[in-house]
């Protein structure tokens, strides 16, 4: 069920600085340091030219909340400010969030075309802890409609086998210079 799996991390500023990336940034930045799964195709958006898959964690324009139980008050953003998405939570739960792709053809005050369009109905569940030290991020594709159905299910440990055999086998897809000294991450 679950295709993709991606861990993001806040890399320490020695590893920024050794790899050409901005350090004391005040928006946090989250590189993908591991990944594992099928070849899905809808975050290719968000990897850049060094083939570096990295979001930006920033406050969501408006608080959202609904019905006193779910609440998104961040989101994720990559390059070029495209939202990768709102982290929907439960009150209750606060290290487990989901989101999805923006499903709108067009994007922005230009109008462009959406990268992500043809993955709109695609969900990403997410865990994380208290300070947002990490993500991982899974995805679960044509699973937007039963979003907070698979979050209830990531939330009780149905997936809890299937997660632990994807970490296994996840391998870096960017080699960060300086990072094994940090293998813990």
């Amino acid at each position: 069920m679950l295709v993709q799996y991606l861990k993001l991390v806040m890399l320490p500023e020695e590893v920024k600085a050794q790899n050409s990336i901005k350090v004391g940034a005040i928006v946090p930045r989250y590189d993908c340091i591991a990944r594992a799964g099928n070849d899905y195709k809808g975050l290719e958006a968000f990897t850049n030219h060094k083939g570096q898959i990295y979001f930006n964690l920033t406050p969501s324009r408006e608080f959202i909340e609904t019905n006193g139980k779910r609440y998104a008050e961040y989101c994720l953003t990559g390059g070029k400010s495209l939202n990768f998405g709102s982290l929907y939570k439960f009150v209750d739960y606060p290290n487990f969030a989901y989101s999805y792709p923006n499903k709108k053809p067009l994007i922005g005050q230009k109008r462009e075309p959406n990268p992500l369009y043809p993955f709109g109905s695609d969900l990403y569940l997410m865990l994380t802890d208290n300070e947002y030290s990490f993500f991982e991020i899974l995805v679960i594709e044509g699973g937007r409609n039963l979003a907070e159905h698979y979050l209830q299910l990531l939330i009780e440990g149905y997936f809890d086998t299937e997660i632990q055999k994807l970490r296994n086998e996840a391998k870096p897809i960017y080699e960060y210079v300086g990072l094994n000294a940090y293998s813990k991450l």
